[in-house]
């Protein structure tokens, strides 16, 4: 009898055992969710990572450019393949779609090296490209999101891609047309200085000339008859308009900085121009003949 009841107690004990892997076990919520848990081989498809997939790292640019000055290892473990928000003001835009993004300068660093104080940011935003890249210019404040790619090459800077556009500060504070620019620094050199040197503007005016790439655009002429032109040095006139050349009585609309008379004091300056847009000459109406 006794050897019964412990061959009972035995099968029975099994039974318990056995009894989480059923499917009318109360523990079979916690046997699926240890299989919820993500797996690092199925998680990407031919390397790509899903960016929506990883959690956000707030960071500035500078930032993320100097722990990629100061310790690159440290940084390429910390940040890389990771996704970013980061922000920053825009240095430069030196090709279609693709930014810099100020970083930390290294003030003993050679100058050689200076390039490595940016972050790149580059591919296809998903945005339409008029809808904000037309609009940006230098020093504007902007917040991207992107994949870290680390730093491709020594003294480069760190890249990131995949962005996407998250916010976009204040544009230019100043909108005048390239003529009343010009006059401004006909009439008085001084004041218009004070007015305008050193500001980010945003100019409309008709193209009367280009020369060595840059754009000349309809200006004013002092007493003695000179024509004094307002000159937009390019870095990105490509940026909105396309590969099109800009023609003689084209008006463009563009984003600079101000600079002021030149040194021969033959045009007004305006460096780092981005084109916002353009009517081409043969649409834009010219004065009527009644």
């Amino acid at each position: 009898m006794s050897r019964f009841l412990l061959v009972l107690l035995v099968l029975g004990g099994l039974g318990c055992g056995t009894g989480g892997s059923s499917p009318d076990s109360g523990d079979e919520g916690a046997h699926d969710a240890r299989h919820d848990e993500p797996d690092a081989s199925t998680q990407a498809e031919d390397g790509e990572v899903d960016p929506a997939t990883l959690p956000v790292i707030e960071i500035t640019a500078e930032e993320l450019s100097r722990s990629f000055q100061t310790d690159p290892e440290r940084a390429a473990e910390e940040y890389k393949g990771r996704r970013l928000r980061l922000s920053g003001e825009i240095d430069s835009i030196p090709q279609v779609r693709s930014i810099y993004l100020t970083g930390w300068q290294d003030r003993d660093t050679s100058a050689q090296f200076a390039v490595a104080g940016y972050v790149r940011v580059e591919g296809t935003f998903p945005e339409p490209m008029p809808a904000w890249m037309a609009t940006i210019h230098p020093t504007r404040k902007v917040v991207v999101e992107g994949i870290c790619e680390g730093e491709p090459r020594a003294g480069f800077g760190p890249v990131v891609s995949q962005p996407r556009l998250v916010e976009l500060g204040p544009g230019p504070a100043v909108e005048i047309e390239s003529t009343a620019l010009a006059a401004a620094f006909v009439t008085d050199a001084g004041q218009a200085e004070t007015t305008y040197k050193g500001k980010w503007v945003s100019i409309t005016g008709a193209v009367v000339d280009e020369r060595d790439g840059d754009e000349y655009l309809a200006g004013a002429t002092t007493e003695d008859g000179e024509s004094i032109p307002v000159r937009c040095l390019a870095t990105a006139f490509e940026t909105v308009i396309g590969p099109e050349p800009i023609t003689q009585g084209d008006v463009l609309v563009l984003h600079g900085a101000c600079s002021g008379l030149t040194g021969k004091g033959d045009a007004v300056l305006v460096e780092r121009a981005v084109v916002v847009s353009r009517k081409r000459a043969d649409t834009v109406k010219g004065p009527s003949s009644d």
